[in-house]
């Protein structure tokens, strides 16, 4: 599968949205080893930092679905796109394993809302737009330009 080929074919919002999935796993390690998973509250405590190992294999863990998910869009599987949203909200509901985020949970769960209204307007875009039909619908191609 070359990878270059594949994401010049998908309509851009959808690229964007697999790179953000091939992306999900690290960009919540990152988040969750530096406390910068909810925003605000106090100065001197990091809310949604991660307490123990545990805490951070389970956050990654949690955003694996989306992780793989990325991986079968790029194979042009139509199923993928179910798996992309369970994987979004698997994401987005990950930060409740943390001990740290039950310390102001009610500011969590306002991201969570937002959170939650991006997922539906993804699932919207990727059920409704006419060039992802189009890009799921058609074969890849062989490096000779057969299809597989």
């Amino acid at each position: 599968m070359n990878i270059v080929r594949t994401l010049k074919e998908m309509p851009r919002l959808l690229v964007m949205l697999t790179l953000l999935g091939l992306s999900a796993p690290f960009l919540a390690l990152i988040s969750v080893w530096t406390g910068n998973v909810i925003n605000g509250g106090a100065d001197d405590y990091a809310y949604g930092a991660a307490k123990s190992i545990y805490e951070l294999m389970f956050v990654i863990l949690f955003t694996t679905p989306i992780f793989v998910a990325s991986i079968l869009i790029m194979k042009r599987r139509k199923k993928s796109i179910y798996y992309y949203l369970a994987g979004w909200i698997a994401a987005c509901l990950s930060p409740l394993c943390l001990s740290s985020v039950t310390v102001n949970t009610n500011v969590y769960f306002l991201e969570l809302a937002s959170y939650i209204i991006i997922g539906l307007a993804i699932g919207i875009f990727l059920s409704k737009n006419q060039s992802v039909d189009l890009y799921f619908s058609r074969a890849p191609k062989k490096n000779d330009g057969s299809e597989i």
